[in-house]
């Protein structure tokens, strides 16, 4: 190998490794597509199920009166 010919490998390689290459590989064509549509579905999927078990609203008015009676109890005591 010349020297030009050790030039453009070295230089190939150097483009490669920061990202240069105008198409991506099927691997990591795939990566991204999991991540930017898969990953965040199963995240919202995952959401909407425990929301579904998440009962706050039915419990409010009784933590709003607990709260209510310890704040009268303790403005009693002072």
């Amino acid at each position: 190998m010349t020297n030009k010919q050790n030039e453009r490998a070295i230089l190939s390689i150097s483009r490669a490794s920061l990202g240069a290459l105008a198409v991506q590989s099927e691997s990591a064509m795939k990566g991204i597509r999991i991540m930017f549509y898969y990953a965040p579905l199963a995240v919202f999927a995952g959401l909407l199920v425990l929301l579904a078990f998440y009962h706050l609203d039915k419990e409010y008015g009784g933590i709003m009166e607990v709260l209510d009676r310890r704040h009268k109890e303790m403005e009693s005591a002072v």
